[in-house]
């Protein structure tokens, strides 16, 4: 057999051909790859290495195959890396729709009554799950990240979304677990370029200096300003201020409701979303359920078309943050010579 008319890849990290249980027992692997003139390489389950994670060392797969995401943000990061895992566990009102293309045909939703179903993972036979663990002074998922460790090999890292730093950690974190720190490294580097690219963009549309106010429509009456989330820290890395009592990341969010409105006037230009938005032919559901309120009309920025309804922002991932800089490309800075 000639090496161009091989059935197997010499690289392990694209063997997928093959039943993985007949790979790694180890005969078959041998055979064919002799049989086209290479040397038999480890396989996953052949090789392991010790790393740590937010709650000590844990020996991990050195090549995983079949991964367990254990929440949206592990598993959008996971393909933001190339890599695609076998199941998931998602909050129902999670939101992954700007990833939903990338996930596998045969992706499991591993969601059981608010917890992940581990009985039903471990029919997937998971090499690695891999989980947000917390930070140090808030170690959130040890519990379930020790229960989930007694079951399968599993890497629960350090997490936070608070800073921009954080939100790329927590790339280099799965680069880490995934023997891709290379990877994870150019991922993050091309997201320094676009921060940059559109840090240009935005002083080139006038944004530097006209707050903008984000804000979350949680039902007809009631919203909230978000602060301490990611479109702030996409906001704070390009340079989009926000008004004054809107800048302390440390803040989630300020509820406001058709009572107190009038603290949107701070800002020069609004962006609203709904979680559960559906926007059909462009336009938002949400849009006329708060367009028609009296309140919401006598709003400067309302009243000088400085309002753009969008997608949801929700999210702490990497890719999302890039969405919300490609929504504010498009949607927000032509406002800004308005």
């Amino acid at each position: 057999m000639s090496p161009s008319n091989c059935l197997v890849d010499t690289d392990a990290s694209t063997v997928e051909a093959i039943n993985r249980r007949e790979f790694i027992s180890g005969t078959l692997a041998a055979a064919l790859l002799a049989a086209c003139g290479q040397n038999p390489v480890e396989t996953p389950d052949q090789t392991t290495r010790r790393v740590q994670d937010l709650f000590g060392s844990v020996t991990v797969p050195n090549r995983p195959r079949r991964l367990i995401a254990g929440e949206d943000v592990t598993l959008n990061n996971m393909l933001a890396l190339g890599v695609k895992p076998v199941g998931g566990f998602i909050y129902a009102d999670s939101l992954i729709r700007h990833t939903q293309h990338l996930l596998p045909d045969d992706y499991v939703d591993l969601r059981a009554e608010g917890d992940l179903n581990l009985e039903k993972a471990l029919t997937l036979d998971p090499d690695l799950l891999i989980a947000l663990g917390g930070t140090k002074d808030n170690p959130r998922n040890q519990q379930a990240c020790e229960k989930w460790s007694q079951a399968m090999p599993t890497f629960c890292y350090e997490y936070d979304f608070i800073y921009e730093e954080q939100i790329k950690n927590n790339v280099l974190e799965l680069g880490r677990a995934l023997n891709l720190e290379d990877k994870a490294r150019t991922v993050t580097a091309d997201f320094d370029d676009r921060v940059a690219e559109m840090r240009r963009k935005v002083t080139d549309a006038g944004f530097t200096d006209k707050p903008v106010s984000v804000i979350r429509v949680l039902d007809a009456n009631t919203y909230a300003i978000r602060i301490g989330t990611l479109e702030s820290v996409v906001f704070r890395a390009i340079g989009i201020p926000q008004p004054e009592g809107q800048r302390d990341p440390l803040k989630f969010q300020v509820e406001i409701s058709s009572e107190n409105l009038e603290i949107l006037n701070e800002a020069y230009a609004l962006v609203v979303y709904a979680d559960d938005d559906d926007f059909r032919g462009g336009q938002s559901v949400t849009q006329p359920v708060i367009r028609d309120h009296p309140v919401w009309q006598a709003l400067t920025p309302v009243k000088e078309n400085r309002v753009v309804f969008l997608p949801p922002w929700n999210g702490a991932d990497l890719p999302k943050a890039l969405t919300i800089m490609d929504e504010i490309e498009e949607f927000l800075l032509p406002l800004g010579t308005a």
